[in-house]
């Protein structure tokens, strides 16, 4: 009687643990980026119950630990196997499917355009509002890390430029230092200061599509108002019968166009808002007006606009 038991014991034991899925295994098996293996191995396994958001020592998912090796085609195969995939789910280090992305879109920019479609407005906005820096081993360092340092301590401001006329910004731009870009302009830091080459930090951050659209997307939340333009409307607000329109109204048809580039939010949207407006059906074709229109937009239109800016490579 207690032989049978036991027998009855082991193999159901066996079939529990035969139910497992071997994580380790899997997590190798996709690295290696050979989509037929992987899915020879779901059909073999298709009897088990995967957890296709199990995480790995790193916290991360397959996913991110195929994007760490760039095997774009095992994530497509995943992702569309598995509809339960939280593809939001952060690693230990902060990064997320949508970071991994960006920052591989230099070599492989066609991966990032899939992967922003992926994603509604508000989860593109707050991921790119906490996005990590990169985490790869092949991550360059910026020529003169003591500069942006510097500037980010604030032991001096963020317009003073090296012998070879670059400014911190210029530098976290070169090198992908998204985060430290967005802070920086945050800080106030200018788009269009000229190196002894010619180039500006804009146009630095431009050469990666993916770069400028996190940074663009970090200040897409409230609208805009400039505080001397607000001071201005106080001093008007007596005769005014509705303020609210009336600072709109005021703030698109401003005639000091510098009251329009006071914001982080305006001074990266100015270079691209003639095309943003485009996208958007505005027809304005002054550019301040479309410029100050835009401020207006709320979050999700910009997101939507913004998006639609990179898949068209603007």
């Amino acid at each position: 009687m207690h032989r049978i038991l036991l027998m009855h014991l082991l193999y159901f034991s066996s079939c529990v643990f035969g139910m497992e899925i071997d994580y380790p295994y899997f997590f190798d098996l996709c690295k290696k980026g050979n989509v037929k293996s992987v899915k020879r191995f779901l059909h073999k396994n298709r009897d088990k119950t995967i957890d296709i958001n199990h995480q790995n020592e790193h916290g991360a998912t397959v996913f991110l630990h195929v994007a760490n090796y760039h095997r774009w085609s095992v994530v497509w195969c995943l992702l569309r196997r598995f509809k339960d995939a939280q593809i939001m789910l952060p690693d230990k280090y902060g990064q997320t499917l949508f970071s991994k992305a960006v920052y591989c879109c230099n070599f492989l920019p066609d991966q990032f355009k899939r992967i922003i479609m992926l994603y509604s407005s508000d989860q593109i906005n707050s991921l790119s509002k906490a996005i990590c820096f990169n985490t790869s081993p092949y991550q360059d360092t910026p020529a003169d890390i003591k500069l942006i340092t510097d500037v980010l301590m604030g032991k001096i401001d963020v317009y003073s430029q090296d012998y070879q006329g670059m400014t911190a910004l210029c530098y976290t731009c070169i090198f992908d230092y998204i985060p430290c870009s967005i802070k920086l302009v945050e800080c106030g830091a200018l788009l269009d200061i000229k190196d002894a080459w010619g180039e500006t930090p804009y146009d630095e951050l431009a050469r990666n599509k993916a770069s400028l659209f996190v940074v663009r997307e970090a200040f897409n939340s409230t609208t805009y108002m400039p505080v001397a333009l607000i001071n201005y409307i106080l001093e008007k607000s007596n005769i005014v019968s509705d303020v609210a329109q009336y600072i709109k109204e005021l703030y698109i048809r401003a005639p000091l166009p510098k009251m329009l580039f006071e914001s982080p939010k305006a001074r990266i949207w100015e270079p691209v808002c003639v095309d943003a407006c485009a996208v958007a059906g505005i027809n304005i074709k002054d550019e301040s007006q479309c410029l100050a229109t835009m401020m207006f937009l709320p979050q999700k239109k910009l997101t939507e606009i913004n998006v639609q800016l990179a898949l068209e490579d603007k």
